[in-house]
């Protein structure tokens, strides 16, 4: 009797789990849902104006050249920033060159536009670059915007060449100079100059250098 009892008890508990089994699968549910994403826009670099030490160059061997860029001019910066003259932007004096004004000998500092994610935090470096001929150190600013309207509330910070600096690009609230600046922030570029071996008078001598933005 108790040999019976049991076999239906374990019976009754068999047929029970099946049941629930059955129930949990059929109250049961699954969804395929999509993830996504959307990838930030590159950041852009645009040539302004290109960096010029015009016709003041020596072709003695070992001499060097400074361009002025503390001043850059404060609507071409698109800066808040009434202390960006201008004036003395692209001055070039040293053992190596003649001291001439900006412009007057077709020298002229480099202006350059990074675009990307507004109001984000960006990382540049202005690199060195040398050959058999010469080799040059930029020096120079960037603007750092602050997000708002405020009248001289931005910085131009110095960079140093081959380190990282930190800028901010304007949001849709910073007002800038005369043109719209959103998604923008503008570099000026001069720097050193070192003759590397005696040059040949009368002869044009380029070379590249390279500006890194990463976010």
């Amino acid at each position: 009797m108790k040999k019976v009892a049991l076999k239906s008890l374990v019976k009754s508990c068999f047929v029970g789990a099946i049941a629930l089994s059955v129930m949990s699968s059929a109250n049961a549910a699954t969804g395929t849902f999509a993830v996504g994403f959307t990838t930030v826009a590159d950041i852009t670099i645009t040539e302004v104006q290109p960096i010029s030490f015009g016709t003041t160059m020596f072709i003695t061997n070992a001499g060097t050249c400074t361009m002025n860029v503390a001043t850059p001019l404060a609507v071409t910066m698109q800066a808040e920033l009434a202390s960006l003259s201008g004036s003395n932007f692209g001055n070039v004096a040293g053992s190596g060159c003649v001291t001439t004004a900006a412009g007057a000998g077709g020298n002229q500092g480099g202006y350059f536009r990074l675009t990307g994610i507004s109001g984000a935090d960006v990382k540049v470096t202005i690199n060195s670059a040398s050959n058999a001929d010469f080799g040059f150190v930029p020096s120079g600013c960037a603007i750092d915007h602050d997000g708002t309207a405020g009248a001289n509330t931005d910085s131009c910070l110095a960079f140093t060449a081959g380190t990282p600096l930190t800028v901010t690009l304007a949001n849709s609230t910073d007002a800038g100079g005369t043109n719209p600046v959103d998604k923008q922030l503008m570099l000026a570029v001069g720097g050193t100059i070192t003759v590397n071996q005696a040059l040949t008078s009368a002869t044009v001598y380029t070379q590249n250098f390279t500006i890194v933005a990463i976010y």
